[in-house]
């Protein structure tokens, strides 16, 4: 008699037939119940999708592989913050720049609903601030920044981003929105030209520099405008992996990298230029047309023609008037429509500005403008 369980004969075969089916289960590979497939990684949208079974890609029609049998991916990540009124240089320069270097590159936005940039351009955000992954690289836009100044979350994730990050990189204004979340402290920074003054007073404690194509902390980069961007995309790159690796990205993309290069776009004289409006001068709806533009980091002139409402006294008188209301203008002499200005840039260099208003050659009832700068000789 059996005295250790005392079942009968058909109960003791039901019993191992359980335990048997239980071994088998153990035994198989516990893989294949959770297994997901997913398309061969090729670049579209469809990348991020999975599958419970095996079978075709219904987007690109590649078939599907078990996700388990790709390489886990090891490239760096890089972010790039993405709002309305991005501008698209901005964020698509060192998009390009990073993805050709095998950078995991992806948008993040403070929702999921698609953005429209500076141009119209609708984009749909890979990531939103509450699941987006770690990057090694964040890429800070510019553009109409308004929206990410004014957004506690955005300045947050920024903030908490940039403690965890290898590199964070502000291209254009974008470089206001580091400084509103008091990452630019102590430190010099640079956006594009127009916005040298604007950021130097509107946040004092950063260190504003013109005439350089970025500025690197360390760990904090600022580019200038637009397609600085690029060539902050590559300075990272050659932070991380030497510059021969920047170097190949730039042939690849057929870019004339030059680092080092004296050219930035805030050494050139036009950034003396005024901005003029002319109100009540100005026909409702006329346009004046730029005829000339030109000069170097020393010099620049420009000439517009078009027509006013006024005769040429009264539109002369107008543009005293206007920049007289301009910081750092100051009139030295006005005979007829010449106008005789001193002024002075961020770094305290001094200008002269002559602006003359004649009646147009050729054109009847319209007024020519000529706007000239020169920088004083320096003692």
């Amino acid at each position: 008699m059996n005295r250790s369980i005392g079942l009968s004969r058909n109960a003791r075969i039901l019993l191992a037939a359980a335990m048997a089916l239980l071994a088998l289960i153990v035994l198989l590979p516990a893989s294949r119940a959770a297994e997901t497939y997913v398309c061969p990684p090729c670049g579209s949208p469809c990348d991020t999708l999975t599958f419970d079974h095996p079978g075709t890609c219904p987007t690109c029609g590649m078939t599907l592989v078990p996700k388990s049998s790709l390489p886990r991916d090891t490239r760096r990540r890089a972010a790039i913050l993405i709002f309305d009124g991005v501008e698209i240089i901005d964020y698509t320069g060192p998009y390009e720049i990073l993805g050709a270097d095998n950078y995991d590159v992806y948008t993040v936005a403070a929702g999921s609903a698609p953005i429209t940039t500076a141009m119209g351009m609708k984009v749909v955000p890979n990531y939103t601030l509450a699941n987006a992954p770690h990057p090694d690289v964040l890429i800070v836009p510019g553009g109409s920044i308004r929206s990410a100044l004014a957004s506690d979350s955005t300045l947050a994730w920024v903030r908490a981003t940039t403690q965890r990050d290898q590199h964070t990189l502000s291209v254009c204004n974008g470089a206001f929105i580091l400084a509103q979340a008091g990452l630019l402290d102590g430190l010099a920074a640079t956006t594009t030209y127009h916005n040298l003054v604007r950021l130097q007073n509107e946040y004092p404690q950063v260190k504003v520099k013109g005439g350089v194509r970025f500025v690197d902390n360390g760990k904090i980069i600022t580019a200038g405008g637009l397609s600085a961007g690029i060539d902050g995309a590559l300075h990272v790159i050659a932070l991380l992996e030497g510059e021969g690796a920047a170097r190949e990205v730039a042939l690849a993309e057929e870019y004339d990298w030059k680092p080092g290069a004296l050219y930035a776009r805030p050494l050139l004289a036009d950034r003396l230029m005024p901005s003029l409006s002319l109100a009540g001068q100005v026909d409702g709806g006329a346009q004046w047309t730029n005829t000339l533009s030109r000069g170097d980091s020393e010099r620049w002139e420009t000439e517009d023609v078009g027509p006013a409402r006024g005769d040429l006294q009264a539109l002369a008188l107008a543009l005293r008037q206007e920049l007289a209301q301009k910081p750092g203008w100051t009139l030295i002499e006005a005979t007829g429509g010449t106008s005789r200005w001193t002024l002075s840039d961020l770094d305290g260099a001094k200008w002269r500005a002559e602006i003359e208003v004649s009646p147009a050659p050729e054109k009847p009832g319209q007024y020519r403008m000529h706007i000239s700068v020169r920088r004083e000789a320096r003692g």
